[in-house]
This record gives structure tokens, sequence and C-alpha cells, in this order.
């Protein structure tokens, strides 16, 4: 370690300061750019009314349901390491269900249904809920749907 003399100073600063900005120059030169955090925050949506209507209250609780024992599933077979191994795109769809099934209750159970679907942050589902053509009951929907198909054999 070597001890600085008042000499060997070229300023009037203390003799721990040199030592000091040399550390400070030394971390800086480690991390030239330190992560920035965004300054603005978007304000927090103010809550979806509720639906007046009981029964579509009713089944905005009975799809949440169906979707937290569909997660519980899910996270009970992911537990298992085989399981896991086989069939990891499977049970990444009890997630995906998940999520559409959360999103369909709100939809449901909301007084305002298109600003529910207007929320919905599944690109996909908001699309396919936001459609202007319907599908025939005997046809059936015509969804336009991703190319992956985590029930597939393929």
């Amino acid at each position: 370690m070597k001890l600085f003399r008042r000499e060997d100073m070229t300023t009037d600063e203390p003799m721990h300061q040199s030592r000091i900005d040399a550390i400070v120059a030394s971390a800086r030169a480690q991390n030239p750019t330190p992560e920035k955090r965004p300054l603005f925050r978007e304000a927090p949506r103010v809550p979806l009314a509720p639906s007046d209507q009981l029964i579509e209250r009713r089944l905005e609780e009975e799809l949440a349901f169906v979707r937290r024992s569909l997660d519980a599933m899910g996270e009970r077979l992911a537990d298992d390491p085989i399981l896991l191994t086989r069939y990891q795109t499977l049970l990444q769809s009890f997630d995906l269900l998940g999520q559409t099934l959360g999103h369909l209750a709100t939809v449901v159970g909301a007084e305002d249904r298109a600003e529910a679907v207007e929320r919905i942050g599944m690109v996909e589902l908001r699309a396919r809920l936001q459609r202007t053509e319907a599908g025939s009951a005997q046809s059936g929907p015509t969804l336009v749907r991703g190319d992956f198909n985590p029930f597939s054999n393929h």
C-alpha cells in the first residue's frame, strides 16, 4: 500500500480523495452504462365495473374456478420430472388455457365487455374476439389460429 505524502498531491484535495477517485473510475470502467429504469409508469387501470346481471357474475365465478383447477392440475403434473420432460409442450398449454379462461371470465363478468376485450393482453385472443365476421353454427367458427397447436401430434 502506497502512502501519499503532501508533496505528491497536485491539488488541495485530502489525501484519501485520490484513492476514492481511482476506485470510482475503476468501477465506472467495468460498468460504463448502468442499468436505467424507466421514470414513467403507466397509471393503474380503473377496475372494470361488474355486470349487473347475476347470471353473468356467476358464469365469471365458474370460469375462474375452472381456471384455478386447471392451473392446479398443470402445476401438479409439472412436478413430475418424467412427465415434464416427456410432455413439456402439452403442460405449457395448461397455462395458455388458464390465461384464456381468465380473460373470458373477465369479459363475461364485466359491464363494459368491449373495454374488457380491449384490455386482454393475449393478442390472438383479443383479435379473435374483436373480429367482425361470425362463424355459422353448422360449419363451426371461422377462427384463424397460429400454426402452433399444443394438442397435435406433429
